[in-house]
């Protein structure tokens, strides 16, 4: 690509304009059934009050009502990919556009503002008056054959799930993911969204879902002083050449510190709900289903970041699961914070065969005691003291990731 002159390191493009169109349809714009998912992006920069999308094998609809083109900005369709002026609206209308023209469409035809748009290929467009609606602004695109598939990338999981307004194709709408009960809210000027602990991360690393006016961008891993799962929509971000990744630049940076900065607040309740409740789990790990339920924890990654994740667990073994998850990811988050937080390091995390608990602090004790951590698979009687309990390869994974070569099976 840089031989075709295209300066990718700012998401810039920096070339005579026909050339430079060219190129943004040859090779930057994504496959041609991502133009639906630009578009959607266009009415939500555009303060759409609701989406409405339809269409068959050789059409596609979409409309919306909210701040419709003047004559002037569809006169400079592609400026915004150009970099020549700040207009997110303009941007992913002009970016749709070039991505639906790499299927070679009959047509496309805009209505907004009072004016009318239609395209056939790149460089021969044309612009007349027309009436209507002035504040509805439709799209539409007919194929001499068939459309590409553009139902896909805007129905997988999670992909319109921070859009403001809802989100129809046909009958059906979009799913929009509101925060959970254990979700925290995150909105500071242009970013929004919201995080929730995560304890399923082998590696302490974070799960993020990035967002571009309600629209998923991509879904990468990121180290922050939590372990959470984060959908977060930052209409500020830049996209990178292909508009499929976010440029690691210095509002990246910005939104990772206040994702750092606000996390923190999750900490309070679940170690508050730890301490009040984790002393109950030794009892309640009697008979073989509760130590299976607990076994399996780690399967249940929907529980804590979607509205409906407890129904997808048997009534009787929530409260059991829902102990250990949490319990998980207060391990995580001490091996992230490496004992800084006093609070992390006195709550009851482990397990112990006489029937009790005990906190990290208490178990190091045990270490400098003894030079080493003791633990059982089974709960036996005469124990060294200080032994932990250990029922599922879990429980034993975070007390190796504590205590490393220290820890030894009697």
């Amino acid at each position: 690509m840089e031989d075709e002159g295209i300066f990718v390191g700012s998401g810039d493009i920096r070339v005579d304009k026909t050339r430079a169109l060219e190129i943004l349809q040859k090779y930057q714009v994504p496959d041609a059934g991502y133009f639906a998912a630009s578009w959607v992006r266009c009415a939500v920069a555009a303060d759409a009050q609701s989406i409405h999308i339809s269409g068959d094998k050789s059409e596609f609809n979409i409309k919306f009502k909210g701040k419709s083109f003047t004559r002037s900005e569809l006169e400079h369709l592609y400026d915004g990919l150009l970099g020549q002026q700040r207009n997110d609206r303009l941007k992913e209308l002009g970016l749709g556009v070039l991505t639906a023209l790499r299927s070679t469409p009959r047509k496309i035809t805009l209505r907004s503002g009072g004016t009318r748009l239609e395209v056939s290929e790149v460089g021969k467009e044309t612009i007349s008056p027309t009436s209507g609606d002035h504040d509805e602004t439709a799209i539409s695109v007919w194929w001499k054959s068939q459309s590409p598939d553009w139902r896909t990338p805007l129905t997988a999981e999670r992909v319109c799930a921070l859009t403001p307004c809802p989100v129809w194709i046909e009958e059906s709408q979009l799913q929009r993911l509101p925060p959970s009960q254990d979700s925290l809210n995150i909105q500071k000027g242009e970013a929004n969204g919201w995080v929730c602990p995560w304890p399923f991360s082998e590696d302490g690393e974070s799960r993020l879902w990035i967002y571009r006016h309600g629209v998923l961008v991509q879904e990468l891993s990121a180290k922050l002083p939590l372990p959470v799962l984060a959908l977060v929509s930052d209409a500020k971000l830049k996209l990178n050449a292909s508009q499929t990744g976010i440029i690691r630049n210095q509002r990246w940076e910005k939104l990772l510190r206040l994702l750092a900065r606000e996390q923190i607040s999750l900490l309070e309740p679940f170690l508050k709900e730890q301490k009040n409740n984790f002393a109950d789990i030794p009892q309640q790990l009697t008979g073989t289903a509760s130590r299976q339920a607990w076994s399996s924890r780690g399967s249940w990654q929907n529980i804590l970041s979607t509205p409906e994740g407890w129904s997808s667990t048997p009534l009787k073994e929530r409260p059991l699961a829902r102990a250990g998850i949490i319990a998980d990811w207060l391990h995580q988050c001490a091996a992230n914070l490496l004992g800084s937080n006093e609070w992390i390091e006195t709550v009851p995390l482990l397990l112990m065969p006489d029937g009790g608990t005990a906190s990290l602090r208490e178990v190091r004790a045990t270490q400098d005691r003894l030079g080493s951590v003791p633990f059982s698979r089974q709960r036996k009687n005469n124990l060294e003291t200080g032994t932990v309990w250990c029922p599922s390869p879990r429980d034993l994974r975070w007390l190796r990731l504590h205590f490393g070569h220290a820890v030894r099976e009697v």
